[in-house]
Parts: structure tokens; C-alpha cells; sequence
């Protein structure tokens, strides 16, 4: 993702204790919330996931955002 200017974080994250934000489609509207840390925003989001559901998360400071589990490595056929 690329760097946001200082007023975009601003537009984008009006409230400083609240750095996590999430957007989705629900039915015809958007909808926006704002989380102060990253299990408050899982538990929506398992709530609002749905098949082709386009949910944007954004992170106001990248440290917040948790690490990815590393892939499983595929076993070689022998």
C-alpha cells in the first residue's frame, strides 16, 4: 500500500485511539468502523465475511498490523 499524506491519515483516521479502520459494502451502502486493536477488528470482520465481500483494512501505523503466518511448505511427491 502506498504512503498516505498527513491530511489523507487524518480524513481517513479522525479518531487517535482508534488506528485500525475497516470498510465494506452491505447491501447498498458503505459502511466504516474504527477499532483500537486488531482482535476488536477480527471479530467484526469474521461477522460481516462473506464470499466476494470486498472488506478493506487499514492500518494507521503498519507496526499495528499483526504478522502473516508463514505458508505451509508442500511436501515433494518421492
Amino acid at each position: 500500500m502506498p504512503r498516505l499524506s498527513k491530511e489523507k491519515l487524518n480524513e481517513l483516521f479522525p479518531y487517535e485511539s482508534f488506528p485500525i479502520r475497516m470498510e465494506w459494502r452491505d447491501g447498498g451502502s458503505d459502511k466504516i468502523a474504527w477499532f483500537q486493536c486488531h482482535e476488536h477488528m477480527q471479530k467484526q470482520y469474521d461477522k460481516v465475511k462473506k464470499p466476494r465481500l470486498k472488506v478493506d483494512v487499514r492500518y494507521k501505523d503498519p507496526s499495528l498490523k499483526p504478522e502473516e503466518k508463514p505458508k505451509r511448505k508442500r511436501r515433494a511427491n518421492s
